[in-house]
């Protein structure tokens, strides 16, 4: 059942159905719309013996605490609470606990709602970069005097977009895709970047994954970050010609981008970029 405790969030489902329900309502629905909206999407919950309770009992607290209890959700819940709730799923003295717990959900469900909090939509990150694009910074600071890289250039050449939710599961924010390039020397000319290997970016912890896709997706840090940067030019630069998948110990070969646009591939923080330039490979 994904339980890993007996309180109402402590199991998978509970988790799902409250991070669906939250970001409904970050998209600006209404309490009615994001209900339905979420037992539509969850409609596999709500439908199985066991996980149904998790659903009601999820969506029922939730909702209760941000003062957004619907009628219908109370009843449900408290009808599954009065009907034995899921009592036959623990035993001994985690059934007698779960007993509790359920016991003061309903107390809690029939009591006075708190205040209705209100919820200020999300608006979509937009990338504040430009595909053909390229930038560059040097990695001159006194405390990467140890980096292999010290004193080199690393050149920053945009691809377009990728899309990941970090901020709410389901809302997908719109990021750069970048190339990373280091010489030692600044090109006579923007062309010659494409003699300049391009850089294979990988983690120490995960040496078992290689990344075919070069390409990284940069996360939030950029609004910061872009003093250091320099502007090259705009150029339609020679892209990586293997692209478009990665290898996972777990899911051998999968794509990098998603049919829904979303990405899977190496992700790097631009406030940790100069730190990460160590585990760069293949740039000699």
């Amino acid at each position: 059942m994904g339980a890993w405790g007996v309180k109402i969030f402590q199991s998978d489902v509970a988790l799902d159905v409250k991070e669906e329900y939250k970001t409904e309502l970050l998209r600006g629905r209404s309490d009615e719309d994001a209900l339905q909206t979420v037992l539509e999407s969850c409609r596999d919950f709500v439908n199985d013996a066991e996980d149904q309770y998790d659903f009601w009992f999820a969506i029922a607290s939730y909702s209760y605490d941000l003062g957004r209890l619907l009628p219908e959700v109370k009843e449900k819940a408290v009808s599954l609470i009065d009907g034995g709730g899921d009592l036959e799923r623990w035993k001994g003295r985690e059934k007698a606990k779960r007993e509790a717990v359920l016991n003061e959900l309903k107390t809690k469900l029939q009591s006075e709602q708190p205040p209705r909090k209100e919820f200020k939509p999300l608006k979509k990150k937009l990338s504040p970069l430009i595909a053909n694009d390229i930038y560059y910074f040097r990695i001159d600071d006194e405390d990467y005097k140890t980096n292999p890289y010290y004193n080199y250039y690393v050149f920053v050449l945009v691809d377009g977009t990728g899309y990941e939710d970090f901020r709410v599961r389901g809302f997908l924010d719109e990021y750069p895709l970048v190339y990373l390039k280091i010489s030692k020397t600044l090109p006579d000319k923007i062309e010659d970047l494409d003699d300049i290997p391009v850089a294979m970016v990988y983690y120490a912890d995960k040496k078992e994954e290689k990344d075919s896709d070069h390409r990284v997706l940069m996360m939030d840090g950029f609004r910061n970050f872009k003093k250091r940067l320099n502007y090259l030019g705009k150029y339609d630069f020679k892209r990586e010609k293997y692209i478009g998948r990665r290898y996972d110990r777990v899911y051998g070969y999968v794509p990098v981008i998603h049919d829904d646009g979303t990405w899977h591939g190496v992700i790097c923080d631009w406030n940790l970029l100069i730190r990460d330039i160590i585990h760069i490979k293949e740039v000699e």
